[in-house]
């Protein structure tokens, strides 16, 4: 799976993804189809079930470097789905905080779960493919987003 479903989010991809497709069936949500390739899907925007389902049929998530630290990551990894999480060149700036990846939260989980590789570097994408597609994880929640966690955090707020 692409992340992503701006077209945007793919435009200064497309010999990147192609690379990719040259090893890989991907799939896109991406409302408009910028390009063609016989393994590239676009499937065009998913309801949050069918989202999930192709989350869960997939062995990874590809993230491109937008959307910044978006919900998808932690879907991907609570279906048993690599994500796999593009590190930038230089730091960029979000609401004024330097984030260094699309997903600074997922980074520090790394692998099995998320496979950081250096933005734009074909070489460092394909290793992580390559691991993505050897996995066969088991769907993974972290501590921060279960339940349990969620209410302490409820809970210090309304009781300080």
């Amino acid at each position: 799976m692409i992340w992503g479903k701006d077209p945007r989010h793919l435009e200064d991809k497309v010999s990147l993804l192609k690379q990719v497709a040259d090893r890989v069936n991907l799939f896109t949500t991406a409302t408009e189809q910028l390009f063609k390739h016989k393994n590239v899907y676009w499937v065009g925007h998913q309801t949050q079930e069918n989202w999930m389902k192709l989350l869960g049929e997939s062995k990874f998530l590809l993230g491109l470097g937008n959307p910044i630290s978006g919900p998808s990551a932690i879907d991907a990894m609570s279906m048993g789905c690599m994500f796999i999480n593009p590190v930038y060149n230089k730091p960029v700036v979000v609401n004024d905080i330097p984030v260094s990846s699309q997903h600074p939260f997922a980074a520090e989980i790394g692998l099995p779960y998320v496979c950081n590789y250096k933005e734009n570097s074909v070489v460092d994408l394909q290793r992580c493919v390559k691991i993505a597609l050897e996995s066969n994880l088991q769907p993974y929640i972290p501590k921060e987003f279960t339940f349990s966690d969620y209410l302490q955090r409820v809970k210090s707020i309304f009781l300080l």
